[in-house]
């Protein structure tokens, strides 16, 4: 719904940072005009106007880490069921996204970027795609995950420069294991092409990973997950990353991909300005809880939910078990994530990490899920805040962080239905 201009009045707002409670937010076409307390001085007021009190209003949530939902892979899915995969995370607060691709055959891949390249020249939601990341396929087979060990490869630049080709500039994120041969000088092209080189899936030691961030590697993918153990003789890249003084570090924050403790240990480490909160999303997210296998429509691939039958089906690596909150392949392995951001933060605050002892305030939680990412993304002079002159990308919860106004580009793109929630002003 396109309004041209917008008052959001009486929540408490998070800027992130800033916590201004009985606010006000007016929104201006695409952009704010102006963040600040109701009791203050305004000149104006729009006729369009809700009362958010008793809300949190906090930017639009960004995910760079998100494989699809509803059934579709990025990786498989056509351009019509991207906007369907992208309108699900709308409901979910999520604003921005850098939808990634799973290894595969190389010329699945390059299918894959063809046709979000094309989705993007005309796609409803293109701008809540802010690029595209690369998670292989320059993985290290000793630590798969789920992925297809024959589709990693070795570093190679020219394979990376045709997926670059494929894409038309738009990779934004590249997840490489930094200890494979040749991977120092693929850092190097990826960096002058300007790419974010995240490290990942990977055993590299102490020393390796040290050097890959000399060489330009910035960022860490599902940190804890997918990589090689800690010890105290050789802190491998679990080490380097908490003893680093730059990086940023992704965290699943679902309670099943790392133990509470854990998120803590990174996050202290770290600081609260250099986790940044992914959700992994499997595309299962959105779907009923069940076994599912993938089924051929055409050209296109989707996850369909099948009845489990006694003869060993459910063992089977290609199919998905979602169950209890978590999906897992046939042989037990996690596949990803049934995680939404919203429910991110609220682990955050249910943990403990943002408790008046803990490791973070609720304004850090939510800095995790929108102005780090954007800091990373180098999109922080756009998203990632509420302030004057930024996009009007502006999502509003409940008190039980449920999302029940969701603005992007200044258009409303979700609203809570029900009667809970907000109400029109006159």
């Amino acid at each position: 719904m396109k309004i041209s201009q917008l008052a959001l009045i009486g929540g408490t707002i998070y800027t992130p940072y800033e916590i201004i409670s009985q606010g006000l937010i007016i929104c201006e076409d695409d952009r704010i005009k102006s963040v600040c307390q109701m009791d203050e001085s305004i000149q104006y007021l729009p006729s369009k106007r809700l009362d958010t009190s008793g809300m949190i209003i906090c930017p639009g949530l960004i995910d760079i880490h998100l494989h699809g939902a509803l059934g579709f892979d990025f990786l498989d899915a056509a351009e019509e069921d991207i906007d369907l995969i992208i309108q699900f995370f709308f409901t979910h607060g999520t604003t921005s996204i850098v939808p990634t691709l799973m290894c595969a055959p190389l010329k699945k891949i390059k299918g894959a970027l063809k046709k979000m390249h094309h989705w993007l020249s005309r796609g409803i939601n293109k701008n809540a795609v802010r690029g595209i990341h690369l998670e292989g396929p320059f993985l290290n087979p000793e630590k798969t995950g789920i992925q297809n060990k024959e589709d990693m490869l070795l570093p190679d630049p020219d394979i990376l420069l045709g997926l670059i080709k494929a894409s038309q500039g738009k990779i934004k994120i590249l997840t490489l294991a930094p200890e494979l041969c040749g991977a120092k000088e693929l850092i190097r092209l990826a960096i002058d092409y300007g790419i974010i080189v995240s490290a990942g899936h990977s055993i590299a030691l102490y020393n390796e990973m040290q050097d890959a961030m000399k060489q330009g590697v910035s960022h860490c993918c599902h940190f804890f997950n997918a990589m090689g153990a800690f010890h105290h003789r050789e802190p491998g890249i679990i080490g380097a990353v908490l003893n680093s003084s730059g990086l940023t570090a992704e965290l699943i924050m679902d309670g099943i991909h790392c133990h509470p403790a854990s998120a803590g240990i990174l996050i202290r480490m770290l600081g609260t300005h250099r986790v940044i909160l992914i959700t992994d999303s499997s595309p299962i997210n959105g779907l009923e809880e069940g076994i599912y296998e993938m089924e051929k429509t055409g050209d296109m691939d989707k996850w369909k939910k099948i009845d489990p039958e006694p003869d060993g089906l459910t063992k089977r690596p290609d199919i998905r078990i979602y169950s209890n909150g978590c999906v897992r392949n046939g042989n037990g392995h996690l596949a990803g994530s049934a995680l939404t951001i919203p429910a991110a933060i609220r682990k955050c605050v249910d943990m403990g990490l943002c408790s008046d002892m803990g490791l973070c305030s609720l304004s850090h939680a939510i800095a995790m899920a929108t102005a780090n990412p954007a800091r990373l993304l180098h999109m922080d002079s756009e998203i990632g805040y509420l302030k004057t002159g930024y996009k009007a990308d502006i999502t509003v919860f409940d008190k039980d962080f449920i999302p029940v106004l969701v603005i992007k580009d200044g258009c409303i793109v979700y609203r809570d239905s029900s009667c809970r929630g907000i109400k029109e002003l006159i």
